[in-house]
């Protein structure tokens, strides 16, 4: 039996979401609260399904990728900042101590996937993300910001190679 790939499971469930939604949508006789009702318990279900297939410890690149985290930096951006503070340690305006923080944050985040909204209910207790900033923290379920650009959370992983 062939093994269904972690991208078709997810594009499989979205697009049962997308499904449900378009019922809510399309059935005029469906009264507000069943719709709230029906898009709630639709939701529920995909966290669940999410939580089932989603190994954190085990996502890839390209399949952060067809799931739409976001890139972050790429290693040239990374280098034209460390550049920039250099030029910011230079001048004086940084000390080494600080400059040495600000080069550490900025490495930490070569390779950052950021988490689309969407994923941020299938979020393990546990797993460490790091923050566009560099900053590294274990969650705990509600200490990041939910906060999105482009779609995505300031969170992200570092998925493994392909």
């Amino acid at each position: 039996m062939e093994q269904i790939s972690l991208e078709d499971k997810v594009s499989n469930t979205l697009k049962w979401l997308a499904n449900q939604i378009a019922c809510i949508q399309v059935y005029k006789k469906w009264d507000e609260e069943f719709k709230k009702e029906s898009l709630n318990n639709a939701w529920q279900k995909v966290q669940e399904q999410f939580k089932k297939d989603i190994d954190w410890n085990a996502l890839t690149e390209s399949q952060c990728k067809a799931l739409h985290f976001g890139s972050w930096q790429s290693e040239e951006d990374i280098e034209e900042e460390i550049s920039c503070l250099q030029s910011e340690l230079d001048k004086g305006h940084l000390t080494k101590e600080e400059f040495d923080k600000k080069v550490s944050k900025e490495k930490n985040t070569l390779g950052l996937r950021l988490i689309p909204l969407y994923l941020y209910p299938s979020l393990p207790i546990g797993i460490t993300l790091t923050s566009i900033g560099g900053e590294k923290r274990v969650f705990d379920g509600s200490n990041i910001s939910t906060d999105i650009r482009f779609g995505c959370l300031a969170w992200g992983i570092k998925p493994k190679k392909d």
